[in-house]
């Protein structure tokens, strides 16, 4: 009697479907914990904000890595240059293992948010945080942090944010400058045609 090719062809997908979902379950779970807002969560001049310090715990046997939002917005007809830092709490014994810091203009959730920019994945137990900076328009955003956090562990870490107005405009007194210095150099330059035409005289 001949096998049933069908039957072992649906066997063999199911085995090599089992064997991938292994494979990810031995590399680490992920989890979407939960959205925050940056306080102030309205961004229209300079400020430094801390976001509340968030734990994750990880209750599993195999690493996990937990993704959290931040939101906020900018309003006004300025831009705002934006500053994230990520601070891993002493009292989790620091034990984030990787994280990454990414920026999104968007919210969470709604639509697709447009990425822009990210710091790349660091480890906060042997390398200084860097920051993620932009210049943004008024609009709505949120900075995704990603940590990783070992088995049977409780990491906690938090975001600090900074934002400086920026005019979308010279200054009143750099407009009078900026006169002044082209006035100066034409007075300049009609000066030395001046002195041109004597000579060739």
């Amino acid at each position: 009697m001949k096998p049933n090719r069908i039957g072992v062809s649906r066997l063999r997908r199911a085995a090599i479907a089992c064997s991938s979902l292994a494979a990810v379950a031995m590399a680490g779970t992920s989890a979407h914990a939960a959205v925050y807002a940056l306080s102030p969560s309205t961004l229209s001049s300079s400020f430094t904000s801390t976001s509340p310090l968030v734990s994750e715990t990880n209750a599993t046997a195999l690493s996990q890595t937990f993704t959290d939002d931040f939101t906020f917005s900018v309003v006004g007809s300025v831009q705002s240059f934006f500053s994230a830092a990520f601070i891993e709490s002493a009292a989790s014994g620091y034990v984030i293992n990787d994280a990454d810091l990414m920026l999104f203009a968007g919210m969470p959730g709604v639509g697709t948010p447009t990425l822009l920019g990210n710091t790349g994945l660091f480890n906060p137990i042997t390398t200084a945080s860097p920051t993620l900076t932009d210049l943004l328009v008024p609009g709505a955003y949120f900075v995704q942090a990603q940590v990783t956090t070992p088995p049977s562990d409780t990491a906690s870490y938090s975001i600090i944010a900074t934002a400086k107005a920026v005019s979308a405009a010279p200054e009143p007194a750099a407009w009078i400058l900026l006169m002044a210095g082209v006035g100066l150099t034409g007075f300049a330059m009609r000066r030395a045609r001046e002195r041109q035409t004597v000579a060739a005289t």
